[in-house]
Formats: C-alpha cells, structure tokens, sequence
C-alpha cells in the first residue's frame, strides 16, 4: 500500500520546534516538498498531539470570553497577493456549554468546542488540505504541559522574545476594511538580542513587530500566524481582552461581530 506523506497541518505541529515564528514565514514551510517523513503511525501520533497540545493550550489566550454564534474574523497574509492565502474563524453554534469555533486556513478546517467560562477545549476535529479527517484526542494537563515545554524551552534556544509589553495608549491602524483605534502587544528583547542594537534600530524592530488588538473585533487569534508564536508568551495574550487587527505578517480583512 503506498503510503500517503502527512498533511501540511501535522507536518508543521512536527517542526515548530525549529522555528522562529516572528522572523520565518511558516507559509515557506508548509509547502515545502522535500519532507524527509512518511506518514506512519508513529509520527502520525506525535504529530497529533503536537496539534492537540497547542490547542489546548492556546484556547486560553486564543478566544474571547465574550464569544457568540454569528463572531467572525477574516484575515489575509500581507504580500502574498499571488497565492491570495486567507485565514477565517467563525463562532458556528452552541453546544454542552460551549461554542463550535471553526478556524480554516490554507486548506486545512479545524473544529473547536470551547467552553468560554473555563477557557478550555472540550472537543476537536478536523479536516486536512485532502478533505481526510483528523481526530487528534485531547490531553491530560500534564502530558499538555510536557509538550509545550518541549516547545518553549527550544525556541528560547533559539533566542525567540519571550516577553511583551502591552501598550494601552491608542494608535490609529490602516486595513483593508478601514481604520482602527488600537492598543498594541511591542516586543521586550533579552540583552543578547538588544546589546549588539542601537536605540534606534531597536525601536524600528519594536514598531515592526507590534501585534494591534482593537474592541470592536472579536477576539479570535489566527492559530498558525498568531496564536502558535505566542505560545511562549501566553500570559501577555491572555490579559488582552480585544480582537486581534494585524501584525508584520497578516492583518485583518472582514469580521462581524
């Protein structure tokens, strides 16, 4: 029987370890064609609960407690006009005390019953870019955290910010479906980052790298571009109570709320 290779989504749950979100276009690896793995079942399961333990973890900072049937956001990848790449989320229905939140992006559909009281994931599944459903089973606590350390303690390695400031003070934000009074999420460098910079060079990479939040969206972070790089800093997330408007990478381009 020949084997299929495994799906973008799983395939980037394997490799994230290996990256720095804020400075690698993770687009750049989920096309890649040269994977070196097949899809067996023991990668299939590591790659699995990779997937579940990022879900789980992020729905603490990814969602806003304030969610309803009919919240939806829509973003696009900023400079990637050919490929045209959009990310969509979407409050479905009510269900066990929670709310479905369907996330599509790149092919790929996954379903998330999220109890918004708790913050936690009650139930998942998806679809991978072949239309082939992927049911990854949710984790204990404890096996969650193990694999979330795995990943913070490797992109610290790598020199990734770790911490954020959040700026209150409102600024003024250009998108495609109009204009934005937002606050900001700016990086806090670590001295072996900041010390070879100048002041100026530092603020410019500060400004570049703010992530914008506004009220009046809802709060629905985009799980690869967003939600998968804050993951070491979820804390900063967390305490924002506002919907994610643009960073460097993608910026929104439709909601309702």
């Amino acid at each position: 029987m020949v084997r299929k290779p495994i799906s973008k989504l799983l395939r980037y749950c394997l490799i994230v370890n290996l990256i720095i979100p804020f400075f690698i276009s993770s687009n750049n690896i989920l096309t890649a064609q040269d994977w070196d793995y097949e899809e067996d079942v023991a990668i299939e399961k590591e790659a699995q609960e990779q997937l579940a333990a990022m879900l789980q973890w992020s729905a603490r900072y990814q969602f806003g407690k304030d969610l309803k049937v009919g919240d939806r956001v829509e973003y696009k990848i900023i400079g990637d006009d050919k490929n045209n790449t959009e990310v969509e989320l979407e409050v479905t229905k009510e269900e066990r005390g929670g709310v479905w939140i369907v996330e599509k992006f790149e092919g790929n559909e996954v379903h998330m019953l999220v109890d918004l009281k708790t913050m936690t994931l009650l139930d998942l599944f998806g679809y991978d870019e072949e239309g082939n459903k992927q049911e990854p089973v949710l984790l204990n606590d404890t096996k969650v955290y193990e694999k979330i350390q795995e990943t913070t303690n490797i992109i610290k390695v790598y020199g990734s910010t770790t911490r954020w400031n959040e700026v209150k003070e409102q600024e003024t934000v250009k998108t495609p479906v109009g204009y934005f009074e937002c606050s900001y999420l700016e990086p806090l460098f670590s001295e072996s980052i900041s010390k070879d910079m100048t002041s100026e060079q530092l603020g410019e990479l500060k400004n570049e790298m703010r992530f914008y939040f506004s009220k009046v969206v809802p709060k629905m972070l985009p799980f690869l571009y967003v939600a998968v790089p804050a993951i070491v800093s979820s804390d900063s997330y967390k305490d924002v109570d506002k919907g994610f408007v643009k960073n460097m990478n993608i910026e929104l381009i439709d909601y309702s709320k």
